[in-house]
């Protein structure tokens, strides 16, 4: 064999084997010692496969797989041909989205779903790479399968039943449940990219199946996207009211109908997250108002929201849900509020938040109480004396005095931020409230100084 020498890292000279040399292992040994050391076969040379799998799965992903030495990578990775599909795979129990640390003894668990998924692919005689993405809760599988496109109604079924025997196979040799993302047919390396995405967009239809879903990414199924509204606040005053009752049931039902009306609009997944733990910031808001434990309140937040993210399907949410409510009320039942105290803290909140938008009237916010208008108009009416149209007016107006102060701001600016449409209606409605303009309000104050004339000038445009 031949030899050949070369400098160490102190300078010396070493001899070094040809064949050792032209070993991938021999470039990886610096990078990977650990695995070096239990996976390299002194007497074949043989490599780390595992490691030669993970090389492989990045390349491809980012599309860098140097084709002239496709070859001896597929020699590495033991498989004959080039792969055509992916299948992107998640371990439905594991996920540590929150986590600032890994868990080392999650690990040997995923090494174990590897290996149940390399074995089983390989009883049924497909030819495979299978790698865990170093960091994430995902694991990759590059397959060598008959078909051209998943389209084709014989071969979408063949690829199903390809993974359901997987997700059975590594049940009931690991007790790990994993979904199963499947992309399109590639004819070559340069597209699976583009089946990475697939698979990532196809994984995001898991969110509304459950655990052990199989899901085809299909480019004519409607994508999950942002809500146009936030769709908890149609809930708040409800749940309100059953913490306070400590009413774990009435609870639980309502947290069942919040995640229907989810699932319906089809939220994306981080939005469906977003939503639940904006929701359950704005209960604890409420109770922290109502003079109860700011730390414990907190905690119990922190803890629900961390749930809220770790976990990977939608059906988890309403028992995440509802064990938060039941925590808030066995910790702070104490304080009870009446039903009219709640309805003015909620309401003062919804108009607090929502008053800028001149959209906002007694419609709106009669369904973020989920009451009708004629019940919400009459409630509002007894509750604080005047109706409610009445009431939303002076709070803009009082709201644009003190906006009127801000040398910084445009009469339209102030208009657009009290809720009002157009800026001459605002002049009208705040001449009707104070009984002067806004010319002459902001001139009596005298509070403006530099600056001060052109906009009184841009106010006379609107007297």
């Amino acid at each position: 064999m031949e030899d050949m020498a070369e400098l160490n890292e102190t300078g010396r000279i070493q001899t070094i084997n040809q064949d050792v040399k032209n070993n991938l292992w021999y470039n990886k040994a610096n990078s990977d010692i650990p695995n070096i050391f239990r996976r390299y076969n002194v007497d074949t040379h043989r490599g780390n496969y595992e490691l030669y799998c993970r090389e492989f799965s990045y390349s491809t992903i980012f599309g860098n797989l140097r084709t002239g030495n496709l070859p001896t990578i597929l020699k590495l990775v033991e498989i004959s041909k080039l792969p055509n599909i992916m299948f992107l795979i998640q371990i439905d129990d594991h996920h540590n989205f929150y986590t600032p640390y890994p868990e080392f003894s999650y690990f040997p668990y995923r090494s174990n779903v590897v290996l149940a998924i390399q074995a089983k692919l390989e009883d049924m005689k497909i030819e495979s790479v299978v790698s865990r993405f170093l960091g994430h809760e995902t694991i990759g599988a590059y397959l060598c399968l008959d078909g051209r496109s998943i389209s084709d109604a014989g071969t979408r079924n063949s690829v199903r039943a390809v993974a359901a025997e997987v997700i059975e196979h590594v049940y009931n040799k690991t007790g790990e449940c994993i979904s199963v993302g499947v992309s399109d047919f590639c004819s070559s390396l340069t597209q699976f990219p583009r089946a990475y995405s697939e698979c990532k967009t196809a994984l995001t239809y898991a969110f509304y199946s459950g655990r052990q879903s199989i899901e085809i990414y299909d480019k004519q199924k409607p994508q999950p996207g942002i809500a146009k509204q936030d769709l908890s606040h149609l809930f708040f005053t409800r749940y309100l009211t059953y913490i306070n009752d400590n009413d774990t049931e009435s609870c639980r039902e309502t947290a069942v109908e919040m995640i229907g009306k989810f699932r319906k609009a089809n939220l994306a997944p981080i939005t469906a997250r977003l939503l639940v733990s904006g929701f359950i910031a704005r209960v604890v808001d409420y109770f922290v108002n109502a003079g109860h434990d700011v730390d414990a309140l907190t905690q119990t937040a922190q803890d629900s929201i961390v749930d809220l993210f770790n976990c990977n399907f939608l059906d988890d949410f309403p028992g995440i849900i509802t064990h938060f409510c039941e925590k808030l009320g066995k910790q702070h039942g104490g304080l009870r509020q009446s039903p009219d105290e709640r309805f003015r803290r909620y309401t003062n909140d919804c108009i607090e938040r929502h008053s800028s938008d001149c959209l906002f009237d007694f419609s709106v916010i009669a369904s973020m109480h989920n009451y009708s208008p004629s019940y919400f108009s009459r409630l509002f009416t007894r509750i604080y004396g005047v109706p409610f149209s009445q009431y939303l007016a002076s709070y803009r107006i009082e709201r644009a005095k003190k906006l009127l102060m801000q040398e910084s701001m445009t009469l339209q600016e102030v208009a657009q931020k009290t809720g009002f449409c157009s800026t001459s209606y605002f002049c009208s409605v705040f001449k009707k409230k104070t009984g002067k303009s806004p010319r002459q309000y902001a001139s009596d104050t005298n509070a403006r100084q530099g600056g001060y004339d052109h906009f009184l000038d841009e106010i006379a445009i609107y007297e």
